[in-house]
């Protein structure tokens, strides 16, 4: 299997998930302005390993030091990596900043999702998403989705 194949099919399976059931995504609004994704489901009392991003580091520990940490997007997150966090960024994060902003941002966003798994403005930025990162990401792995 190729990068490319290997990286869409994790983030297929990783969006999988949250499709499976909406209710699952590890997201807090605070307000209509401002919504609170975390890492680690524990952090909002939810019973969900986490956010997108939270859902791709498989250590619990970690999940629930970054958001001891307020740490806020994936770019805060790549950064922190060599300094405040003692554990373990996987490569597919570290590797690909600007894809998982983008993921992650579909997840976060109430308008992306319906009971039912992405509403049809969640598809349309999950086909925006590919289109723009053609060359990194396979689609076959996503079509179920769109």
């Amino acid at each position: 299997m190729t990068e490319k194949q290997k990286l869409s099919q994790k983030l297929a399976d990783n969006l999988a998930f949250f499709i499976r059931d909406p209710s699952k995504r590890c997201v807090l609004n605070e307000s209509i302005y401002q919504v609170k994704c975390k890492y680690s489901g524990k952090t909002l009392g939810l019973k969900t390993p986490g956010c997108f991003i939270g859902r791709l580091i498989p250590s619990a520990s970690i999940r629930l030091e970054l958001d001891n940490l307020d740490i806020g997007d994936v770019t805060e997150l790549i950064s922190a990596a060599g300094t405040k966090i003692k554990g373990y960024i996987p490569k597919i994060i570290l590797n690909n900043r600007l894809i998982m902003l983008r993921f992650q941002g579909l997840h976060d966003a109430d308008s992306n999702w319906s009971d039912t798994g992405l509403s049809p403005k969640g598809k349309r930025e999950l086909e925006s998403i590919l289109n723009r990162y053609d060359k990194k990401l396979n689609r076959t792995p996503f079509r179920k989705f769109l």
